[in-house]
């Protein structure tokens, strides 16, 4: 609500990455015996409660979307999945963010062994909710396939750390590819970043080509 007040026409609940509510959907994290514990259906309650209340407290037309792992951070893949269909079956998100970390790598968990990771999710009949995709997306051919693929929208990170205007050049140029990394203070710094954020992004492994004099 301070979000919709505040003047943005969105906000995205961070169900990712191991973040709290990914953890309650971790069946190893999770030993709760309540209503929160147990089944996917009681370890996806708290991401579902969540959604509710944002839904009670913002305007119709304020856009409400959730980010999800579908593997690492010792997640089921097929837990994932369900939640995901928990949400659509709701109708409680306007899209959901499927963070594959690579779109188009095949899926680590043996039960979906030979499947594409991204082929999971866009086969889910969705009805309104769009998907949306995000993972080593670096060029505008790269966006272009995950539509392809049956995905609504892309999310870019690298690229738009590295680009500002990624999605204006890619939209503009078939052709279109992030700069190649890393990349220098220097660029980084012309694309706004500030320094603090440089010297985080610094910590990415090979992303910033670090030629500080010492």
């Amino acid at each position: 609500m301070r979000c919709e007040k505040a003047g943005f026409d969105g906000i995205q609940i961070h169900g990712a990455h191991d973040y709290i509510i990914c953890e309650f959907l971790n069946r190893t994290y999770n030993q709760r015996t309540d209503q929160y514990g147990g089944s996917v259906e009681n370890r996806a309650r708290l991401l579902l409660d969540t959604l509710r209340g944002i839904r009670e407290a913002t305007r119709s037309d304020f856009n409400v979307s959730v980010r999800l792992s579908p593997e690492r951070f010792g997640l089921d893949t097929a837990d994932v999945i369900a939640t995901y269909k928990l949400i659509i079956e709701t109708g409680l998100a306007d899209f959901i963010d499927i963070s594959l970390w690579d779109c188009f790598k095949e899926a680590s968990d043996e039960q979906f062994a030979g499947s594409q990771l991204i082929d999971l999710f866009t086969e889910i009949p969705r009805g309104e909710t769009r998907l949306c995709v995000a993972g080593k997306i670096y060029s505008a051919a790269d966006a272009q396939r995950c539509l392809d693929l049956g995905a609504d929208l892309v999310a870019i990170g690298r690229a738009a750390i590295t680009n500002h205007d990624f999605a204006r050049s890619a939209c503009a140029d078939p052709s279109f590819v992030m700069r190649e990394i890393p990349v220098t203070r220097e660029i980084l710094r012309s694309e706004g970043l500030s320094e603090s954020f440089i010297e985080y992004m610094s910590g990415w492994k090979g992303f910033v080509a670090d030629l500080r004099v010492v």
